[in-house]
């Protein structure tokens, strides 16, 4: 959709919410995902695959398809910020790939639909994952403390020995300089942003801002 910013909702329902989705396509996906894990692993030498994939939000119910064992980690981040840095990435890539023109105020109805309907998915989704299988933090935490969230990770849900990796965590870590960002929201943004997510930012245990 970066191509098609007009054709956002299509192309969502096509590749990210499976609603429109011919299920040939559905099967060529998971045939060259399987692919691409196995040669991860195969280039890396590595024994666990990880992927940071936000779309993969939607694809729970393909990825147990595949691997029914797998683990979820859910970074649950406050959506006035998730809804601004979004725009403001979009903002920045469209430009330089877009073949369609689009006004500003499409491209945040659009991201704001797709963030409501991705969240409910997930919502009902989760709950197909395994028992254990599943952690959910909020990102706020995992800021102000990741090594403390990467050992709830390791006892928690991959059950393993944080000591293998501890000295290589901080050593990471030491590079660091993440930070969490102050953000100034208009007015007009606020109001736009409650009208569609009031009741998601309620569930999600966030206040809301007007």
């Amino acid at each position: 959709w970066w191509y098609f910013p007009k054709k956002t909702r299509d192309i969502a329902n096509e590749y990210l919410f499976g609603t429109t989705t011919n299920p040939k396509d559905i099967i060529n996906w998971e045939n060259n995902y399987r692919r691409f894990v196995i040669r991860s692993l195969i280039n890396t030498e590595g024994k666990r695959f990880i992927s940071k994939n936000p779309p993969h939000t939607a694809r729970i119910e393909y990825l147990l398809d595949l691997y029914p064992h797998a683990k979820f980690i859910y970074i649950d981040r406050n959506p006035y910020e998730v809804i601004h840095s979004t725009f403001a990435f979009y903002k920045g890539v469209l430009p330089g790939i877009q073949l369609q023109d689009i006004d500003e105020g499409k491209i945040m109805q659009d991201i704001l639909w797709v963030y409501k309907r991705l969240y409910e998915k997930y919502e009902k989704d989760k709950l197909k994952i395994p028992a254990g299988n599943l952690m959910e933090i909020k990102y706020v935490n995992l800021i102000n403390d990741p090594k403390d969230i990467v050992k709830k990770i390791y006892k928690n849900l991959i059950k393993d020995d944080y000591s293998k990796i501890s000295s290589n965590l901080d050593h990471f870590l030491g590079k660091q300089n993440h930070r969490l960002k102050e953000y100034n929201f208009k007015e007009d943004y606020l109001k736009n942003v409650n009208k569609n997510l009031a009741d998601i930012i309620e569930k999600q245990g966030y206040s809301l801002k007007n």
